[in-house]
């Protein structure tokens, strides 16, 4: 069973894309938004601690004539002003704190339930999925993009909010742009809800695993494997890449037959820094002559 991690930023369609998913393609959807929702309904653990820490801050914290007998629902436009934006840092990451732990018990029962029912592919809608680290659990993860002047603009419109109390709210969170430079799949959403529509069915049919691959994950042994597999390529192997990338820029080469690449014809050299640790420094002027053994560094692509 694959599992697509499925996130972007606010009000950039993301909640669209996951209906379509599931009414139009019949997709296993779980949604951490539902979740959140339900972990914070009266009488649940998660309630009584942020009714204990938000009581004196947020005046208008519960819905009026709520009260069933556990206790008033919670505002949640009222929750959401104490801790978004970067003032609110503080309230936001105790927020955090209490719900993620819920939210990610409840996803992993979800996700273990569709595995026992044999579901080909099972899509994580989780508006923090890398904030949070759970793409490390997924094979695929998709981001729901926009332009930043339409993805202000829908908030809005959607809200009913300020051009600043929008902004405020997006600049709370991870940006699209970041988001972006961490997917496997991007979905654009400047256009029309037909071609979003084109792009989710052409996701489809180029993501779902075959029934032979999905009987074999079926068996515990070889989906215990291959979960493991996908925890390993996504905590180490893909996060130690995106790591060196940050280090050393981006940087233009050829890949030959061989598939070699040599960075030092692309204008780095490794220089020991004593300890038998190498470091990959741009090759300019003096840097050879200040460096300690000087090796030339190549890695191998698989393609």
């Amino acid at each position: 069973m694959l599992i697509v991690g499925l996130t972007g930023g606010i009000a950039t369609g993301k909640s669209t894309v996951s209906k379509l998913l599931k009414d139009k393609h019949d997709l296993t959807v779980v949604d951490a938004d539902v979740i959140a929702r339900e972990i914070l309904e009266p009488g649940q653990p998660a309630y009584n601690k942020v009714v204990e820490h938000f009581k004196d801050q947020v005046s208008d914290l519960f819905v009026p004539d709520s009260d069933q007998g556990k206790g008033a629902a919670i505002n949640r436009p009222a929750l959401g002003r104490a801790v978004f934006g970067r003032e609110n840092e503080k309230n936001r990451l105790f927020l955090n704190s209490v719900t993620h732990p819920a939210v990610r018990k409840a996803i992993v029962w979800q996700v273990l339930s569709a595995w026992v029912w044999g579901n080909r592919l099972v899509v994580l809608d989780i508006p923090l999925l890398f904030e949070s680290k759970l793409d490390r659990f997924c094979g695929l993860t998709v981001v729901v993009s926009c332009s930043d002047e339409i993805q202000v603009e829908r908030l809005m419109k959607r809200d009913g909010s300020e051009r600043a109390d929008a902004q405020k709210r997006i600049e709370s969170q991870m940006s699209v742009q970041d988001k972006k430079k961490l997917a496997d799949k991007v979905l654009s959403n400047d256009g029309t809800m037909a071609e979003l529509e084109l792009q989710v069915d052409d996701l489809v049919k180029t993501i779902t695993p075959g029934i032979i691959w999905t009987f074999l994950t079926w068996i515990p042994p070889i989906g215990l494997a291959s979960a493991l597999w996908t925890y390993v390529d996504r905590n180490y192997i893909r996060d130690n890449s995106l790591s060196f990338s940050k280090n050393v820029g981006t940087v233009g080469f050829n890949i030959d037959q061989r598939g070699q690449v040599n960075f030092q014809h692309a204008g780095f050299v490794a220089c020991e820094d004593g300890k038998g640790v190498y470091q990959i420094k741009p090759d300019i002027a003096g840097t050879r002559k200040a460096c300690k053994n000087p090796q030339q560094v190549t890695i191998t692509a698989f393609h």
